[in-house]
């Protein structure tokens, strides 16, 4: 009688033991390398089937808004914002509610910053992204935009030119050579919406990082803050990062001259 007891004891340790260590949440992430020409990821600690949907949302939210944002390429069944770089002066069109809120928060942030932000500018940037890929390619021709075709870009650059019908949800050039570009926004926009729907369909903690736009929720672990350490471009160590830092809730944004620039005459000129 008691060896039986005995046996089902140890057998019944067995069993919490395993459902234990099958229930023990673990380090999940989902990456993306294609979305924003940036580096993207979700950290959650939670167990594998759990982290599912979680994933399923990360990718499909970060890919649908970076084919929403590019300007540089158009995408079957999709009204972007090169398709309404290329034909909003002709006629007004209908975009997607998505698109349509991000536009309406860009002119938002327009105002509020009193037009020190302001999506209205891929005229100007235009110009530079051409003369950046031209150098990179051939840097024996690497040049800047004359100061002229600068003039002549920023003339284009009033966001007042964006027209807005909110009830027909549709989007009208009135400068037919105005075109907008979201680099600026792009990234730490949809790292709030990550944000906002992560938490709206139960994840109880994580981590986003889209390329520098760091955003934190709760914890990792009991009384365990969530810490990321910043890249330090002028440390000569071996180290190459600064002090950790914690996490609370929070978002830590970062950005940098040291990796994406090209050179003309011995001089860099950064994105």
């Amino acid at each position: 009688m008691k060896i039986k007891l005995i046996a089902m004891l140890l057998l019944l340790a067995v069993f919490i033991s395993s459902f234990s260590a099958c229930s023990q949440k673990t380090r999940q992430t989902a990456e993306s390398f294609d979305c924003f020409d940036t580096y993207s990821s979700l950290t959650v600690y939670c167990d594998s089937n759990e982290f599912i949907p979680y994933k399923n949302e990360f990718n499909s939210l970060i890919e649908k808004y970076h084919k929403l944002f590019d300007i540089y390429n158009l995408y079957e069944n999709t009204v972007n914002l090169k398709y309404l770089n290329e034909r909003a002066h002709l006629s007004p069109i209908t975009v997607s509610t998505e698109l349509f809120d991000a536009l309406v928060l860009a002119k938002e942030l327009y105002n509020t910053s009193c037009g020190k932000f302001n999506v209205a500018i891929g005229a100007l940037t235009s110009i530079w992204h051409e003369a950046r890929v031209h150098s990179l390619e051939f840097p024996d021709q690497a040049f800047i935009p004359t100061q002229k075709d600068i003039d002549e870009a920023i003339l284009h650059t009033d966001i007042n030119n964006l027209i807005l019908d909110k009830e027909a949800l549709s989007v009208f050039y009135s400068d037919s050579k105005l075109l907008l570009d979201f680099g600026a926004i792009a990234k730490g926009y949809v790292a709030s919406l990550l944000y906002k729907r992560l938490i709206a369909i139960g994840c109880e903690n994580f981590l986003i990082n889209l390329g520098g736009n760091v955003v934190s929720y709760g914890e990792k672990a009991k009384n365990n803050p969530w810490t990321v350490k910043v890249e330090n471009p002028f440390d000569d160590t071996n180290l190459g990062y600064n002090t950790p830092i914690e996490l609370n809730n929070s978002t830590l944004v970062t950005s940098g001259s040291y990796q994406r620039y090209y050179t003309v005459a011995g001089k860099n000129y950064h994105h």
